[in-house]
């Protein structure tokens, strides 16, 4: 595993479990501090990256910055926890985004891209199918932003805390899980990556190579 690949899997991890503990402690300045922490040490790891890109890294380097500081200004200005319902709902439209988008006439859907990276050329029926599961994955991003919001809305803090910090992770997991084993049994006929060799692959490459 890269420094780059273990750096992402250890901020999706840490990050999540520091903010559901700063709700649950009533300390959201705990949650920003890890933020700052997962982002300054992206920040290091991308810029000693020999294989990315300068202009990419520094684009995602500002954008990231950008985030961090405008959220802090909302919490130095208004109620703390405020910044703290936006993120994930930010982070739940970027992907809306980026995999309804892939749906559009004359892009490929990320799931096949994906697919393709992996095993090549897609014989027609994986095609159809990793398209279907790609529109599976826009519904479900779309269902956990207004999850989210109507949590921030109506629910108490250390529910919606619950949600979008633990359980929503839960059933990412489940999903991707799901489709695996799916793809398991009704394609035996095409061979499928390990799964924790796959997670692997997608964490050293990014989500850019699949947008």
């Amino acid at each position: 595993m890269t420094a780059k690949s273990a750096t992402l899997l250890l901020s999706v991890i840490t990050y999540p479990l520091a903010v559901h503990a700063a709700v649950v402690l009533k300390q959201p300045v705990v949650g920003f501090a890890v933020l700052l922490v997962v982002l300054v040490v992206n920040l290091l790891v991308r810029a000693w990256d020999k294989n990315a890109r300068a202009s990419n890294t520094l684009l995602e380097n500002l954008l990231g910055a950008c985030i961090v500081i405008g959220l802090i200004a909302m919490a130095m200005r208004w109620e703390p926890t405020y910044p703290l319902f936006l993120l994930p709902v930010l982070i739940n439209l970027t992907l809306l985004a980026l995999f309804g988008r892939s749906l559009l006439s004359g892009h490929e859907p990320i799931i096949s891209r994906l697919s393709r990276f992996e095993h090549g050329e897609l014989p027609h029926v994986l095609a159809v199918y990793t398209r279907r599961v790609t529109w599976v994955w826009t519904a479900f991003f779309a269902g956990i932003t207004i999850e989210s919001v109507l949590l921030a809305a109506y629910a108490s803090l250390e529910t919606w805390s619950l949600f979008t910090n633990i359980l929503n992770y839960i059933f990412i997991a489940m999903l991707f899980v799901g489709d695996y084993l799916y793809r398991v049994m009704c394609f035996r006929k095409y061979s499928q990556t390990p799964i924790l060799r796959l997670v692997l692959n997608i964490a050293r490459r990014g989500i850019s190579p699949f947008v």
